[in-house]
């Protein structure tokens, strides 16, 4: 028997965590979406942190292409 896709709109704090709790919690069998507009995402409230010059953008932001390897 084929599992379930599950679509997550928005790649923003909420999805991501959705996204990784549900691939944790449901079989391999199920396949899960994570659908935004931007490639990257993007951790605000590291934003004051980079204003202070204590991180810089790369590491603020993350490539969402690297939940692929996690079967996401």
């Amino acid at each position: 028997m084929a599992g379930n896709t599950i679509a997550i709109l928005g790649g923003g704090v909420g999805g991501l965590v959705a996204a990784n709790e549900l691939r944790r919690r449901i079989g391999s069998e199920h396949r899960i979406v994570l659908i935004d507009r931007e490639r990257r995402h993007l951790f605000s409230p590291s934003l004051l942190w980079m204003i202070l010059g204590l991180r810089t953008p790369d590491r603020v932001s993350r490539d969402l292409n690297g939940l692929c390897k996690k079967g996401i």
